[in-house]
């Protein structure tokens, strides 16, 4: 369930975004590496309802360590157990959202900041998932941005584009290919 931090009261229409994540061997050592993601979105009562997924992950011989929940909703932004340092997040209280108090530029950077950690690049076959996600970011990236030039919504616009590409082409793979990779 998704509730609003100061009153309690669930939070409809919040999109919550799952991702699922496993240890890869890299020659430095090891890497968290985001495989699968899923989203739902809040009912009135701000509950979710995330289908269960299990597979073997193509980066390791172990199923997935951890399943890290996000929620997003306009207007909103993830409570924190322990304030943000040095720009990094410490650790957000899953379940809870707060209403926003941020100025324009504060909100354009916390919307990057979301659109960045909630993808999953190794997750080819549920890639499309994040897409309500991106729509609804840039969307409000726009309404707060000065033009379509800022940063933040041209990150978005790009991939938001992206993930509409991919998912074109897992329909139809030819259109992935180009000229003199098709078949004649």
């Amino acid at each position: 369930m998704i509730v609003n931090a100061d009153t309690g009261e669930p939070i409809p229409d919040a999109i919550v975004v799952a991702k699922w994540i496993t240890s890869a061997g890299t020659a430095g050592g090891s890497e968290l590496v985001c495989f699968h993601v899923g989203t739902a979105t809040t009912n009135a009562a701000g509950e979710y309802y995330m289908p269960a997924w299990r597979q073997k992950s193509s980066f390791s011989a172990k199923y997935e360590r951890d399943i890290t929940v996000y929620a997003y909703k306009p207007g909103y932004r993830a409570q924190y157990r322990f304030p943000p340092r040095d720009g990094y997040i410490t650790e957000y209280i899953k379940d809870k959202l707060v209403p926003s108090q941020d100025t324009a530029k504060e909100r354009l950077e916390y919307l990057d900041h979301v659109g960045r950690n909630t993808l999953c690049f190794q997750a080819r076959e549920s890639v499309g998932a994040l897409l309500p996600l991106q729509k609804a970011l840039l969307e409000e990236a726009r309404s707060l941005a000065r033009s379509e030039s800022d940063p933040v919504v041209k990150y978005l616009r790009d991939k938001v584009s992206q993930t509409e590409t991919e998912l074109s082409e897992m329909r139809d793979p030819s259109k992935g290919l180009n000229e003199t990779q098709k078949s004649p």
